[in-house]
Formats: structure tokens, C-alpha cells, sequence
């Protein structure tokens, strides 16, 4: 039987959810149907570099890091080489990710006539209203809109006036296991809560830090770590030394081993203004940690209030440091709720749950198409 050929396009393969995700679909889908093939955008990191170790092919594209006006004159010169690219690669599946990777994509697979166009919509767009006029422009290039969460379903289908038969949710996966190391703490008499994330507006980390200092003389020994980097890095720094608490606070930058790191966290935190579903408060939850989080996109389709964690308003520095604050007061309740949160995600968010669904709904599409004769 021929395989299936799947492309992955995103436009960045470093570090980032949306990324982790193509990782693990990428190298778990069933090799004996799927040959799979990756395309990003812009250049490659971390992600990128584990996915050719698992003898992937990788084609970077070669934009620009960022937006600008000379990458605008390079676009017909990008989406050229991807319709050639589509075409040489006889690709079947055409499965994008990020914005970017998704409206171009939408229009070099319908060019380059491939089969099946699917577009994955990993978070609510807050901030880039322009993004949301070119997702209702485009949207009918595509044959299937994957929504992380329920929550990323519902905003689409209202900002952009999708048939609701057109989205399908189908939740982010990882493996519980690799988390099994991370449960439980190693030693110290320090007390730290631990936030991950891209050091940006939307992860709300000034309310975090705010809630450090209304906390900081009711907790003894507090450490607050907060690892990631982004444009908010000095201003994040700036606003920890008016606040006086830059010895409580530690910045530690990006860091791979996302594991040993949560293993030091006795509570995990985010602060969020808007999420899709965030693959760190899975891993967190799957390493046993309690968990603080604002009830924000599909936040709260995860951690359940009062039996997995605490949810809160976003926006709201005085609700998440009482959060907190009832976190470490009721430290055997927390152990409880993580031990708990870890069950959730055994049972709902794993990655051969995730792989499972998004293989059927393949099947489903190229049956429709007739490229295949069943499912």
C-alpha cells in the first residue's frame, strides 16, 4: 500500500507549544501509513534539531525572524518555492500551523492542488485584529480547521463566521510518563512558585510579580522562578526592583530541561491574559504540581477549580496571590490536587490520544477526496 505523504508547515521549529505539538505528531504517526515531511517558515532551533534526529526531513524557507518590509517583497519568492516544493513532494496532507504557515499555506496548497488543506489554531488572537480579517478572507481554502481547545473553537467560529461543522477540537497531547521523574521536590527550605513561558504581554507576568510582593512577607523563604525570554525581559526586571522584591525573583532564561526545572516548583503559576491550551500546564500538572492559573481560553477545560488547582480572573494581581497564599497554607490540600491533575492528564491529554484523533480525521478527509477507499 502507498503511504500517505503528510507535510507539516509552521513557521517556526524552536520552542513554543504549537511547536512541541507537530514534534510529537510528526514522530508518532503511524510510519507504515504516513510519510512525513516538515517545511518552517522562518529558521530552525531545539525542535527543529530533535525532529531531524529522529530522520525527518526538514526544509527551512528562510523569512525573517520577524515581519518586516523586505521579507514583504521576498513573500511571492517564499510561496513559489513552497507550491514547487508541494508539488515535487506529491504531498497529500497539507497541515499547517501558526499564522503565517497557515495563510500561506492555505494558498500554495490550493494552488499546488493538494488533496487535503488542514489549518491547526493554537491560541484566541488578542492583540493582531488584522489576523482574524485574513483567517475570514481565507478561510475557505481550507478543508478542516483543527481548535486546541473548545475554547479556541468557540472564538473562531465567532470572530470569523466559520460553519461550526468546519473546526473540530481536538486537544494537545504529551506523553505522562516523561514527567514521572519531575513528580515530588528536591530538598531546600525555600518555598518557589514557577511560571513558564515567552517573556511577553500576554503571559501577564507583571500581575504575577505584583502578586509576589502582596505574598512575600506572608511566606517564608518565597522564590518565585520565572523562565523563558521574549521583549518584556528587561522591563519584567525593571518592575521586580520597583517592587523590591529582585531577591525573591529569578529569572532563568530559557531552559530545555523543562523537567528537573518544574521538579524544584512546589506550586506552578500562569498568569495569562490569553491562552489556546498551554502545553506547560500540561507538563506541570503531569509532574504533580498544583496549579495556579488564570481561567482564561482553554485553561479552564483543563485544570478543575478546587479539585486540580485554583482559577482566577486574569488580570487580577489580589486573586492570584491569595491563590498562592491558600497554596501554601494548604499545602497537604495542594499535594492532593496535584496528585490529582496528574490523573487528568493521564486520562485526557495525552499524545497517542492527540496522534489518534488527528490520524482519523486524516482518513476521514482523503476518503472524502477519494484517495483512499476506508478509513
Amino acid at each position: 500500500m502507498k503511504r500517505i505523504n503528510v507535510l507539516y508547515l509552521i513557521t517556526g521549529i524552536n520552542i513554543g507549544g504549537a511547536e512541541r505539538m507537530v514534534y510529537e505528531l510528526a514522530t508518532r504517526l503511524d510510519k507504515e501509513k504516513y510519510d512525513v515531511r516538515l517545511f518552517c517558515l522562518k529558521g530552525t532551533g531545539i525542535t527543529g534539531r530533535r525532529i531531524e534526529e529522529r530522520g525527518i526531513k526538514l526544509t527551512c524557507l528562510g523569512m525573517a525572524e520577524k515581519p518586516s518590509v523586505p521579507d514583504l517583497f521576498r513573500l511571492p519568492f517564499v510561496l513559489a518555492s513552497l507550491i514547487r516544493l508541494l508539488k515535487k513532494e506529491k504531498t497529500d496532507i497539507l497541515h499547517s500551523h501558526l499564522f503565517r504557515a497557515n495563510i500561506l499555506g492555505r494558498i500554495a496548497g490550493r494552488i499546488a492542488r493538494v488533496p487535503v488543506i488542514i489549518s491547526s489554531v493554537h491560541t484566541v488572537e488578542m492583540e493582531k485584529h488584522y489576523h482574524l480579517a485574513v483567517e475570514r478572507v481565507t478561510k475557505g481554502l481550507v478543508d478542516r480547521f483543527i481548535a486546541i481547545s473548545d475554547s479556541v473553537k468557540k472564538f473562531t467560529i465567532a470572530k470569523t463566521g466559520m460553519k461550526e461543522d468546519k473546526i473540530i477540537t481536538i486537544f494537545n497531547g504529551i506523553d505522562p510518563a516523561d514527567y514521572d521523574s519531575a513528580e515530588g521536590k528536591e530538598g531546600g527550605a525555600d518555598y518557589v512558585i514557577g511560571a513558564i513561558g515567552r517573556l511577553h504581554r500576554a503571559k501577564g507576568f507583571e500581575y504575577l510579580l505584583e502578586a509576589v510582593s502582596l505574598v512575600a512577607g506572608k511566606i517564608t523563604h518565597l522564590k518565585c522562578f520565572i523562565a523563558g525570554d521574549g521583549i518584556e525581559k528587561e522591563r519584567l526586571r525593571e518592575k521586580a526592583a520597583e517592587l523590591g522584591i529582585s531577591d525573591k525573583v529569578i529569572f532563568t532564561g530559557t531552559d530545555e530541561d523543562v523537567k528537573n526545572l518544574i521538579r524544584s516548583f512546589d506550586v506552578f503559576v500562569m498568569s495569562s491574559l490569553w491562552e489556546g491550551l498551554p502545553v506547560v500546564l500540561l507538563e506541570a500538572m503531569a509532574s504533580g504540581k498544583p496549579v495556579v492559573a488564570t481561567d482564561v481560553g482553554g485553561v479552564g477545560e483543563v485544570v478543575r477549580e478546587g479539585e486540580t488547582g485554583r482559577l482566577v480572573r486574569p488580570s487580577d494581581s489580589r486573586a492570584l496571590a491569595g491563590a498562592i497564599l491558600w497554596m501554601y497554607e494548604n499545602r497537604e490540600k495542594a499535594s492532593l490536587m496535584g496528585k490529582k491533575g496528574k490523573e487528568v492528564v493521564k486520562s485526557l491529554f495525552t499524545a497517542d490520544r492527540m496522534v489518534k484523533e488527528t490520524q482519523e480525521l486524516y482518513g476521514r478527509l482523503l476518503k472524502e477526496k477519494g484517495k483512499i477507499d476506508d478509513v
